[in-house]
């Protein structure tokens, strides 16, 4: 007997099996790339009969070689489950915006015209009650300024207008470093134009390993490099922490990672930092550059 389990969306999975299931089963890891994705189980020949260490050598080998092929069938079904996961997001996003819109900022412009209206008929015959209307007018507009902001960062993080995606990185240090020391390497000339689509999921995508830095690694210091190839933005985040456990499994963190990554196009990769870390690339497609951001 013979099994493959994949993990999948956080969970393992039985991907493949063949023979009569039994539990007296040896286990070997599936990796591909450094990350442990799964692990192939084989049961032995008879009962309370060990394997040799040729045995090991070569069940060992074909672990190897499945992973490549094990991986194919994750990405291929994690692609498929990601894809569904945007468009029930996105209409979610829509659905969410439909209720701010509807729920709260449309009934409280409606009440502004109504009593500015009515401030407009008293102005000469109630001129205290005009002007009190007028003062919880100018209150509403303060509050529908904020609502409106507020919907706005939820869609797309400000810091990036303001200061572009380089200066955005610097200003999450500083805001949430966790005693963590930043360094970035960029181009001296800027980065290229980005694509709105590129420029949110890379801060984000950033955004999603620096917590898990300031978090989990036990780092002092986080290097950021910004590289821009000629269809490509490359950024690679690297601290000098634990590193990953050999164990390792996707979390919902690197889960989130490759699904924004995935939905542009894109890949991310985690490999072990040198001499001690972890390093995280994302490669984000470009289209033709024009021009430079900030």
């Amino acid at each position: 007997y013979v099994a493959i389990w994949l993990d999948q969306a956080g969970e393992e999975k039985l991907a493949a099996s063949s023979g009569s299931e039994t539990t007296d089963l040896v286990s070997f890891p599936l990796a591909y790339q450094g990350e442990t994705i799964g692990r192939l189980e084989v049961a032995r020949r008879a009962p309370n009969e060990q394997f040799s260490e040729a045995d090991y050598r070569l069940i060992e080998k074909i672990a190897q070689q499945a992973g490549a092929a094990a991986q194919t069938v994750r990405l291929n079904t994690e692609l498929i489950r990601s894809r569904a996961q945007i468009v029930n997001e996105r209409e979610d996003e829509r659905l969410r915006i439909r209720r701010d819109l509807h729920d709260e900022l449309g009934p409280m412009l409606a009440a502004q015209g109504l009593k500015l209206s009515a401030a407009r008929q008293m102005m000469r015959t109630k001129p205290e009650k005009a002007e009190s209307l007028v003062d919880e007018v100018i209150q509403q507009s303060r509050q529908t300024v904020a609502d409106v902001r507020r919907l706005v960062h939820g869609l797309r993080p400000p810091v990036l207008d303001q200061l572009g995606l380089v200066e955005a990185v610097r200003d999450l240090a500083r805001n949430h470093g966790g005693g963590l020391a930043l360094e970035i390497i960029a181009p001296s000339d800027g980065l290229p134009h980005l694509p709105a689509a590129v420029e949110v999921n890379a801060y984000r995508i950033l955004l999603e390993a620096w917590n898990n830095a300031v978090r989990h690694s036990h780092a002092s210091r986080c290097l950021v490099k910004f590289q821009a190839e000629q269809d490509m933005l490359v950024i690679s985040i690297q601290d000098n922490g634990v590193g990953m456990p050999k164990d390792y499994r996707s979390g919902v963190g690197l889960r989130s990672m490759r699904a924004r990554a995935e939905e542009i196009g894109g890949s991310i990769r985690i490999d072990d930092g040198k001499p001690h870390g972890t390093r995280i690339t994302a490669r984000l497609p470009l289209p033709a550059f024009e021009g430079n951001t900030k």
